[in-house]
């Protein structure tokens, strides 16, 4: 009886899908989420919003972000894109990211940017300030580039970084928490900014086909990364988005969108930190209870060990570590042993070209080495497919 019982339960297993989603799964849908395609749109702002609010449709750039653009122009909320265009015109940091190089593609290089605004800061919380001028010497030449991005709070002369008299107090210093505070309500106030662009350049301006080769899944479950509900056309009802998710309404409760680096040391600046992120707008860890429903069985060896219970396929994530707290739950890790588990039975990765599967096999074997990548692809554990774009 006892036999029969795992038995089934074990065949029920066997049908357990999970896809996981990246931000090339939007591009395979011809959506524009690209981190450039973001930066194009706010470094040409004024003249798409002139062209809005004129309602003339004769520019090279509106025609560039949507295909239909007379639809496109009467399709968006005036009231969404005037707090754009406030938002634009007074934030420090998109008028930093405006300002980043040309070639910058992609959201782990947003990530990458981040990180030197945040040591320019960490360096100002940490250095002697001249209380006279409210000067910080510095020999880094690398700061010069913020000079006329976060020009509210400081300005750099001479290797010289002169604070903002609003965050010096002449008879305590610099006022730490008011620096901080400001600076992360920018942040959420950019955030609020990508939203908008989502939401009114993406999901309200696009025609979406699903891919055939993705509906061949037929996953039972979704984690995405992305903002977007691409995943809607899938029929998939069981969708975890670990970064947060665009509002359907945006007058209606508050943004959860998750964006800033893996980890930083100093905890000041833990709310530009993705995991505290998504702790405090509450995305919560849904897919881990799906992953491990059921988990454990008793094995014939002499421990317990959990059951590879689901297939598990990944299409347009990049599988950099930056996510690597999520890949190596879903995927696998090395136990109180050192020794590799597999938790997927096996895992399926989509790749574009050439260039794309080799950046995949090398963040592989960041993750978990080279022997562990070889031998479970050896062991047709770990599958390449390359991808068909074909709609259905």
């Amino acid at each position: 009886m006892v036999m029969m019982e795992m038995r089934n339960t074990l065949e029920e297993m066997d049908n357990k899908k999970i896809l996981i989603v990246g931000n090339g799964f939007d591009l395979a849908h011809n959506l524009r989420t690209r981190y450039s395609d973001v930066l194009e749109v706010f470094k040409n702002w004024k003249s798409f919003y002139g062209s809005y609010r004129n309602r003339k449709t004769d520019t090279e750039f509106v025609e560039k972000i949507a295909d239909n653009t007379q639809n496109a122009l009467e399709s968006y909320y005036s009231k969404n894109l005037e707090k754009l265009d406030k938002l634009i015109e007074k934030n420090s940091w998109i008028a930093y990211y405006s300002g980043c190089r040309a070639e910058l593609d992609l959201w782990i290089d947003f990530e990458r940017e981040l990180v030197p605004v945040l040591d320019i800061f960490d360096f100002i919380l940490s250095a002697d300030i001249n209380f006279e001028d409210g000067s910080i010497k510095f020999e880094r030449n690398s700061f010069f580039k913020f000079n006329c991005f976060f020009y509210r709070y400081f300005t750099i002369l001479n290797n010289k970084i002169f604070v903002r008299n609003d965050y010096i107090d002449s008879n305590y210093g610099l006022k730490k928490k008011k620096l901080l505070r400001d600076l992360k309500n920018e942040f959420l106030e950019f955030i609020e900014a990508l939203e908008i662009y989502f939401y009114e350049f993406v999901e309200k301006a696009s025609d979406v086909h699903p891919i055939s080769q993705i509906r061949k899944i037929e996953p039972n479950y979704i984690i995405s990364f992305n903002y977007t509900h691409t995943e809607k056309y899938y029929g998939i009802d069981n969708v975890h988005h670990i970064h947060g998710v665009i509002r359907d309404d945006l007058d209606c409760g508050s943004n959860n969108m998750v964006l800033g680096v893996n980890d930083y040391d100093n905890k000041d600046f833990i709310y530009f930190v993705k995991y505290f992120q998504r702790i405090q707008k509450h995305c919560g860890v849904d897919y881990k209870n799906f992953v491990n429903e059921p988990c454990i069985f008793k094995s014939s060896d002499e421990f317990d060990k959990e059951y590879n219970d689901y297939e598990l396929y990944i299409y347009g994530h990049s599988l950099d570590e930056t996510d690597k707290d999520v890949l190596k739950f879903v995927i696998g890790d090395f136990d109180d042993r050192n020794q590799f588990q597999m938790k997927a039975r096996k895992v399926i990765i989509y790749y574009y070209d050439q260039q794309d599967f080799e950046l995949k096999v090398i963040n592989l074997i960041t993750l978990f080495g080279r022997d562990i990548v070889e031998k479970n692809m050896d062991d047709n554990k770990i599958i390449f497919i390359k991808i068909d774009s074909n709609i259905d």
